[in-house]
């Protein structure tokens, strides 16, 4: 092989063409015999000066921009032995070192803005440059992808080879803009020519890949030292966002797009007329332009624009697709749609693009996949061949992808898309059961943002649709979904307050709307209304109870409801606690942008119970803009200062005016007293107590263990001081009320400690009811159904100096 290889150069070095043939053939058979015999260590690998010699002739037809044809003719020879020497894994291995893989990004860099004012014959010059060099590094960068993770894609747990200096410097591609300028002309170049050397991004893919495997590998283990290369490997990601900026960033918004419109347009017209392997080149390009918009800042806003690039993406989310493109896809386009805030005229293009209907139902079929273990692994009755079915993952994705959509829709005050599509409803009540699946006595963690997700696409279709919305919500109460958001929003209560107020206003607004079309129907009001009607009253009650329980995290959920249903405002400021609520997170100078929200549903809701010219200027202001585009107000216009003075004006106003009713207006002025002293404050809920329960159990145990130990006087005086569980019956008014219910049981269910039941004090007014919990589900059941919110009011007021 070393003979063959020499005997090679020298004939390119002399410029015997015939000759050069003739050594290439004898290459290629010496290669074939060493890839034949099986044993790497019989194989004969070229020397370290022929393999840097075969280098400098792989690099001529970039050294210069004005190289010739003969330099691309002697480059061109010099690219087929290489092709042919890296089918030997043993040549391979000694060849891809990290100085010439260097070398080969470094020729590849040397192209870019060398090719501007080509004339003449020197354009053809100019792209075969391009489809040369790029070709190297491609070969260069599959094997590295099979040394990474083996000719078969690596191990099941994702393990490969160790981290290779090689790998490093080929996955700093990401980082150095004109490389990738190249790698993405080189690849417009073979759409509008013949050549044919494979996938031309697939350079760019395995950069990628090989970051995104030196990221993992990057928790340095005990006896890595900082200089190794796994703690540079976690800086590769942040090093590429810090590069591509300014005119980068602007070159690749103006070119990728249509480049990804037609690589994934040529695939789609190829198919079914060509091998199984050309599904390749749209997977590459889906690949790479879903990691470079995670570090080109600007990108996803660029291809949400563009309508070719959004439809040809969209189009891979089908029944009958490849999978692998659904799942690059469906991250592309949430890219694309997050990039603008809710209901956004920018976000019109993606949108239109996700709501075809075949792509809409194949994301409701996928998002409905069961759940598994952990939230993670396949959907349930998926072949062992995972990788060629959705898994729980993709349902996730197809999920947010839905909610955004959705939310979309309702704030740009366009008709719910999801709701048109047959069968949908049912699809959404399926992913609210599947993704209730519980692991043990508890849904599994990794289902909560999924469940999260499954419910603000309801909540979005069902207020932001108006009497589609209504309808849907019908449909949604008869396949049972009232029940499954209650347990949606208690599941996710005491571990997610803030994915649990979405579940609660969902609740709300499935409940709502199926109550007033009820009522509508019934032509009567809801007091003199059937069971039905009572027990949807009911619901709703629950669900409000839930929304104050979830405190600062209820505000956005709130303002959703205000700005896409006028006609619930009216009901809104009604329930219990929520004037309160958002009263004190407008004025709460800590609360940040819930404090802006809060304010500006203060001043929607108002409007629902005060007339329009009795409001403050600047809640009309939000209220004129609302009425003509919802979505302002929820990106924040008009900018309002959030104060206690702003807060003050709305409740006076409230408090003053006799149309918003006695209800409404003695809270209104209670609340402005409250605030005016100092006195108005959030409440904690139960789903914030876990953790001092936890640390007052602890003190608990321990001061039980001492009462039956001999104390001195003075401590016990002392302990006498701080009324708790643990004071003697004979401490007043406090024991005389825990005496009407044994502190050592549950207040909910009577289980006892000696029943094996692990008793926490409530800690809004355990110190002075005695009020104990043996469970979360229990807590939230007394403050939520049994109204034992008032006590811990009471309790709270009754401590107020």
């Amino acid at each position: 092989m070393e003979a063959a290889l020499r005997q090679l150069l020298s004939c390119v070095d002399s410029g015997r063409r015939d000759a050069a043939s003739a050594a290439l053939v004898r290459l290629q058979h010496a290669c074939r015999a060493a890839a034949e015999t099986g044993c790497a260590a019989a194989v004969e690998v070229p020397g370290e000066r022929s393999l840097d010699r075969l280098l400098r002739h792989l690099s001529l037809a970039g050294g210069s921009a004005r190289a010739t044809k003969a330099d691309f003719n002697t480059s061109l020879t010099a690219n087929r032995a290489l092709l042919i020497l890296l089918n030997v894994r043993a040549v391979a291995d000694a060849f891809l070192t990290e100085g010439r893989v260097a070398a080969l990004v470094d020729t590849l860099e040397a192209l870019d803005g060398g090719e501007e004012g080509g004339s003449g014959g020197r354009e053809g010059i100019s792209e075969l440059r391009l489809w040369l060099l790029t070709a190297n590094l491609a070969a260069a960068a599959l094997h590295l992808g099979l040394q990474r993770n083996g000719p078969t894609g690596g191990d099941v747990d994702g393990g490969g080879g160790p981290i290779n200096p090689a790998q490093l410097a080929l996955a700093g591609v990401i980082a150095r803009p004109a490389a990738v300028r190249v790698l993405v002309r080189a690849a417009h170049t073979q759409l509008s020519s013949e050549l044919s050397a494979g996938d031309l991004l697939s350079p760019l893919e395995q950069a990628f890949l090989a970051a995104a495997f030196l990221r993992e590998r990057a928790t340095p283990a005990p006896h890595d030292t900082p200089s190794g290369p796994s703690s540079c490997a976690a800086d590769l990601f942040a090093a590429a966002r810090a590069a591509w900026q300014g005119a980068d960033a602007n070159w690749l918004c103006e070119a990728l797009p249509p480049l990804l419109a037609m690589r994934l347009e040529e695939a789609r017209q190829r198919q079914g007329t060509g091998p199984g392997g050309e599904a390749l080149e749209p997977h590459a390009a889906l690949f790479v332009a879903l990691h470079l918009c995670a570090v080109v800042g600007p990108l996803s806003r660029a291809l949400s624009l563009h309508a070719a690039a959004m439809r040809a993406v969209a189009a891979c989310i089908c029944r009958s697709g490849d999978i692998r493109l659904a799942r690059s896809s469906l991250v592309i386009l949430t890219g694309a749609l997050d990039a603008w805030p809710w209901g956004h005229e920018g976000a019109g293009t993606a949108l239109a693009a996700c709501c075809q209907p075949d792509t809409l139902g194949e994301l409701l079929r996928t998002a409905a996949l069961r759940g598994t273990r952990g939230g993670s692994g396949v959907a349930a009755g998926t072949p062992a061949n995972q990788e060629m079915f959705p898994t729980v993952t993709d349902g996730g994705c197809a999920a947010q992808l839905l909610a955004s959509i959705a939310a979309h829709e309702a704030l740009s005050t366009r008709p719910s898309s999801i709701a048109a599509v047959p069968a949908t409803a049912a699809a959404a009540v399926a992913s609210l059961r599947n993704w209730l699946e519980v692991d043990g006595a508890q849904m599994a963690y990794g289902n909560m943002p999924r469940l999260h997700q499954v419910c603000v696409m309801v909540l979005s279709v069902v207020a932001g649709g108006g009497a589609d919305g209504d309808a849907w919500a019908a449909t949604l109460l008869r396949l049972g979904a009232r029940q499954l958001l209650m347990r949606a929003a208690a599941e996710l209560g005491p571990r997610a307050p803030e994915w649990s107020a979405a579940a609660s206003a969902a609740l709300y607004a499935v409940t709502h709307a199926a109550h007033a079309s009820h009522q509508q129907q019934q032509q009567q009001p809801a007091q003199g209304g059937t069971t039905s009607g009572l027990e949807e009253g009911e619901e709703e009650q629950g669900a409000v109870a839930a929304l104050v329980d979830a405190g600062v995290y209820a505000v956005p959920q709130l303002l959703l409801l205000a700005a896409l249903r006028p006609g619930w405002r009216s009901w809104l400021i009604q329930e219990p606690d929520i004037l309160e609520l958002l009263s004190a997170v407008a004025a709460a100078p800590d609360q940040g942008e819930y404090s802006h929200k809060a304010l500006r549903t203060l001043c929607l809701l108002a409007a629902g119970a005060a007339p329009s010219e009795r409001l403050p200027n600047f809640a009309r202001a939000v209220l004129e803009v609302c009425n003509e585009r919802p979505a302002d107000v929820w990106a924040g216009v008009p900018e309002l200062d959030s104060d206690g003075g702003a807060v003050e004006e709305v409740l006076g106003c409230l408090a003053g005016c006799h149309e918003a009713g006695s209800s409404v207006g003695e809270r209104a002025a209670l609340a402005l007293t409250q605030l005016r002293i100092g006195k108005l404050g959030l409440v904690q809920p139960p789903s914030q107590q876990q953790q001092q329960q936890q640390e007052e159990e602890e003190q608990d145990v321990q001061q039980q263990q001492q009462q039956h130990q001999p104390r001195p006087q003075p401590q016990q005086h002392q302990q006498e001081d701080k009324p708790s569980m643990q004071q003697a019956p004979n401490t007043g008014h406090a024991g005389a009320m825990r005496t009407a219910r044994p502190h050592s049981a549950c207040a909910v269910c009577g289980r006892t400690a000696r029943e094996g039941a692990k008793l926490r004090r409530c800690a809004g007014c355990g110190r002075v009811t005695g009020t104990r919990y043996c469970s979360q589900e229990c807590c939230r059941t007394d403050w939520v159904v049994r109204g034992h919110r008032a006590v811990c009011e009471a309790a709270r007021r009754g401590q107020e100096p």
